[in-house]
């Protein structure tokens, strides 16, 4: 599935790169963990209380991706 790839893809960039968090998107379908963040879709954010974006939380060590949403 292309959420699978996304998180394939993900792991193989922080392999490859180092690093301790990587965000993709536009998958439609919020997804991740560890150091993978997807929000889902911010033009279509479904049931949602509003669009969906990320904050980036915690140090460059160990940053997290924390899910928000506009509005709400």
């Amino acid at each position: 599935s292309v959420v699978e790839r996304l998180e394939r893809g993900a792991a193989e960039i922080a392999a490859a790169t180092g690093a301790k968090l990587v965000v993709l998107g536009h998958a439609h379908r919020e997804c991740g963990g560890g150091a993978y963040a997807n929000t889902g879709s911010f033009a279509f954010p479904g049931r949602a209380p509003g669009r969906p974006y990320l904050e980036i939380e915690g140090s460059s060590e160990a940053p997290r991706a924390v899910r928000r949403w506009s509005g709400a």
